[in-house]
């Protein structure tokens, strides 16, 4: 799963940049068209026929493995669709696997490609911007926070008007006011990018996100944030987006990005909201479970956060920083402090610091904190334990 990480970042970093010019400033674009040459997926899909010809005596091996048959999966072609079988990641299978992709790939390039769609669009890049600063965290790639950060500051710097952002930019051009997605998901990117760095201002951009949607998207009748903002011309009518479709709910990142806020600042404001915020997305939760996963995972954060404040500086404390990062763990809050003295006071590590001079780190659930911690193993044990 790591190696399928990487390759899907080292893809998107390739092939989905704004600019050609790799020392260039970039975001993501947006997708590449299904057709070329006016056929759907002749660019992606394979025949059995050319999978043999192509690999000979490796093909039995790779067919089994990416589902190729006679008759295809899709109007008589395959789409190479990895099968998860028992021999799933031996290494000298996939070291096979990954021979056989080498041959393919060049062969695809051959074809015609499909179109690019260009856009850069704030949302989907707040998505990425966010996958990208997790993965960077868990998996120690410097590079990959690198572009994290990258692509935020183009947003920032691009799709941005005072405090409210543009839904769009192409071709130098930003337009179309940002919607509630293009807010929650440059929210949460900010909080991923906080997270993995420490940098206070990653922090400040979330609340400054999060303010703008209470003042012009939040529904003070009914609760839960509108589309469109209050000041967006020609609307018939503000939508409310409650369900996950291909992209998640703004709604439903919204109350993580608010979990999260209320965790770090310690401002019962936030945790006001997101109570407020749930009270209007609970009657569809009994009603459509299966579509309000990002609202469940938010409310997990919210009722169940793993907090782990690190005290300290220089290497003591980055190594325990690291080991948190490295555990992946969904629900975690990581919080940077000096001394323990510029927590929050509502915090549940507010007061605690060093240990004799050493970076300690402190695991809270709820309101209860362990002992401190000065190894990072014992940490990354500490957190193994938690579910």
């Amino acid at each position: 799963f790591r190696l399928r990480t990487a390759e899907t970042i080292a893809w998107m970093l390739a092939d989905m940049r704004s600019s050609d010019d790799p020392t260039a400033p970039f975001a993501f674009v947006s997708a590449y068209d299904a057709d070329s040459e006016g056929v759907e997926g002749k660019y992606y899909v394979w025949t059995e026929a050319e999978i043999d010809a192509l690999l000979g005596a490796d093909a039995a091996v790779f067919k089994a493995a990416y589902d190729v048959t006679p008759g295809g999966n899709w109007e008589g072609h395959t789409i190479l669709n990895r099968t998860a079988d028992g021999d799933f990641g031996a290494p000298e299978r996939e070291a096979l696997l990954a021979r056989c992709r080498d041959i393919l790939l060049p062969e695809r390039a051959k074809r015609v490609p499909p179109m690019r769609d260009d856009k850069v669009l704030a949302d989907w890049n707040g998505l990425a911007v966010a996958a990208l600063a997790k993965a960077a965290a868990v998996f120690d790639r410097p590079d990959w926070l690198t572009a994290a950060a990258g692509v935020f500051a183009f947003i920032s710097e691009n799709l941005t008007h005072g405090d409210r952002l543009f839904h769009t930019w192409c071709a130098g051009k930003a337009a179309h006011p940002g919607v509630l997605e293009d807010y929650a998901n440059l929210a949460r990117a900010a909080l991923a990018l906080h997270q993995a760095t420490g940098d206070a201002a990653y922090l400040a951009q979330a609340q400054s996100l999060t303010a703008v949607l209470d003042r012009h998207f939040w529904d003070a009748d009914n609760g839960g944030y509108f589309m469109a903002a209050d000041d967006t011309a020609d609307l018939l009518t503000r939508s409310k987006p409650v369900h996950d479709n291909a992209v998640p709910c703004g709604n439903g990142t919204m109350v993580e990005v608010l979990a999260r806020l209320y965790h770090l600042t310690g401002d019962a404001a936030y945790r006001d909201r997101a109570d407020a915020l749930i009270t209007a997305l609970a009657p569809e939760e009994t009603i459509n479970l299966a579509h309000q996963t990002t609202f469940q995972t938010g409310f997990e954060v919210l009722e169940n956060a793993v907090q782990v404040t690190v005290a300290g500086t220089g290497a003591a404390a980055d190594a325990l920083a690291t080991a948190a990062l490295d555990s992946g763990h969904p629900r975690l809050v990581l919080l940077r402090t000096a001394d323990g003295q510029d927590l929050p006071a509502g915090h549940p590590a507010a007061g605690k610091g060093p240990v004799d001079g050493t970076a300690a780190a402190y695991l809270c659930m709820g309101a209860t904190c362990s002992l401190p911690m000065t190894e990072a193993a014992a940490l990354s044990a500490a957190l193994a334990a938690q579910t």
